[in-house]
């Protein structure tokens, strides 16, 4: 039997490019590149020694290959999971597994949002 299931999320997700990164907390406690965007969240995946931090209270987002920079934008933590490794990799140590973080924006300034379309515009993969 094939399960149905409905899409929860308010705005569209789109696939960032390559040089979109985002680093969690106020200490950027998790840093890695951005999977999908909206002007509701970001998925992003990262490479961490130790499970959740308590620092997830703020995320910055950035481009490396121009100045934007979004910075300091509250959001919530919805999910965190470990990626299962490719097909072509035989085994990874437990610890460099890579991982998936989800998280909900709140409460953004009108620059934020701003800043934010602005890097859909231009750094999203139709």
């Amino acid at each position: 039997m094939e399960r149905v299931t409905t899409e929860k999320r308010r705005y569209v997700r789109y696939r960032t490019s390559d040089d979109v990164f985002a680093a969690l907390g106020n200490k950027f406690s998790k840093v890695g590149r951005v999977q999908d965007i909206s002007i509701g969240g970001l998925s992003f995946e990262y490479i961490l020694e130790q499970w959740p931090s308590d620092d997830v209270s703020c995320i910055d987002i950035f481009v490396t290959s121009n100045n934007l920079h979004v910075s300091r934008i509250p959001c919530r933590l919805v999910y965190e999971i470990i990626v299962p490794p490719p097909r072509n990799i035989i085994s990874l140590s437990p610890c460099l597994r890579p991982k998936r973080c989800g998280v909900e924006f709140v409460d953004l300034t009108k620059e934020q949002i701003k800043k934010i379309h602005r890097l859909i515009d231009k750094f999203t993969i139709a």
